[in-house]
């Protein structure tokens, strides 16, 4: 496996509002063409550095009338060029560069990249084919281990979700997270529609502290959420989403945690108090950091109830296709909504009935948990 060391840029904002002046004889304050062409110029020059658009704040300024050129000529346009990379840059940094642009009859052509000049510190990155892992040079022991657990953790992943062909761009961060969380997935995602380009950021606290057992498992739940959002899926639930990924990130656990025993009896133990209301969470238990873990207990059961009644192809293959609408009060029909709503739908591409999942995850929990090995 050929393994190579990259730079890339993580995190900064393509910012609209440009300054250009005039490029023709006419004397404008402003060429929408070329404002357009300087927006567009996210890309530097080195092709190791696979930047998005979203990622670098491209500005420019220059001199009324010094871009009045003629068709076919060109100008160099002065760009002033921000990006942060996050557990790498405290601050924003910013670099000058100048870019060559010619002018068509149909508007202006980038003959030049912008370049970023990295300056003191590079981050350093493993990277394959499926999986690019970098970070600060201080955490290169982490980067070389996240890389090596996802490489682990791919076959899992692929197994369950074979429609993703991308790669996993993963950050070894140190920024703060919040508690309890060890990774996320970020990037822009809109309704069933696939993620263009999707970054996982992992804490280097936690990978520090994780056994490679544990690591793995947190990388083949977070693999989930990549695969998933890259490749658009159906309308369904957070606690689809999550109750997935702990799925498949539990099922290469080799002893008694594969089944989360002591979790399982929480679960229980909080339903039978009246802590726990219902069946599989909703939305607000992801976000409270006191319901989180339990949370992910209720929505891997409720994914795998639904497992032991119509199979787990059958199940992913309603969910990775884009579904049909609902029809709304006007027949009009719509991507449902909400996650009562796409429970609703999920429930009744399967034949199933809400009552019917509340009834079934209510004896799947007492099952389980009374039959759960004692905890390693």
């Amino acid at each position: 496996m050929a393994v190579v060391v990259v730079l890339i840029a993580v995190v900064a904002t393509l910012l609209g509002a440009c300054d250009i002046a005039a490029p023709s004889a006419s004397r404008e304050p402003r060429d929408p063409a070329l404002v357009e062409a300087v927006q567009g110029m996210s890309s530097p020059a080195d092709p190791r550095l696979p930047v998005r658009a979203s990622e670098v704040q491209v500005d420019s300024t220059v001199t009324p009338g010094t871009l009045a050129v003629d068709v076919g000529e060109e100008a160099r346009v002065p760009v002033r060029v921000t990006w942060r990379i996050p557990g790498v840059d405290t601050d924003d940094r910013t670099a000058v560069d100048v870019v060559t642009l010619r002018r068509e009859p149909d508007g202006w052509t980038r003959l030049s990249p912008v370049r970023l000049p990295w300056g003191v510190e590079d981050p350093v990155a493993v990277t394959s084919s499926r999986c690019r892992v970098l970070g600060p040079p201080s955490l290169s022991a982490a980067v070389t281990a996240v890389h090596e657990a996802c490489e682990r953790s791919l076959p899992a992943v692929l197994e369950v979700w074979p429609s993703w062909h991308g790669a996993a761009v993963i950050v070894v961060s140190t920024s703060a997270f919040d508690p309890g969380t060890g990774a996320r997935v970020e990037g822009a995602v809109s309704d069933g529609r696939p993620a263009p380009a999707d970054r996982m950021l992992v804490d280097s606290a936690v990978v520090a502290a994780l056994s490679e057992v544990g690591l793995d498992v947190l990388m083949r739940h977070e693999l989930v959420h990549v695969a998933m959002r890259a490749t658009g899926s159906a309308p369904v639930p957070v606690w689809f989403q999550e109750g997935l990924a702990v799925h498949i990130a539990y099922s290469q656990v080799e002893d008694g945690r594969s089944e989360q025993p002591a979790e399982l009896r929480r679960l229980r133990e909080l339903r039978e108090f009246g802590r726990w209301r219902g069946s599989v969470p909703g939305p607000t238990e992801f976000e409270d950091p006191l319901a989180r873990a339990p949370a992910y207990v209720a929505a891997r059961l409720g994914v795998e109830v639904l497992m032991d009644a119509v199979g787990r192809d059958r199940l992913v293959a309603v969910v990775a296709g884009d579904g049909p609408g609902v029809a709304g009060p006007t027949g009009a029909v719509a991507r449902p909504r909400g996650d009562e709503e796409r429970t609703m739908w999920l429930l009744t591409q399967l034949g199933l009935s809400s009552e019917w999942l509340d009834r079934e995850w209510a004896l799947a929990l007492d099952r389980r948990a009374a039959a759960a090995p004692p905890s390693p």
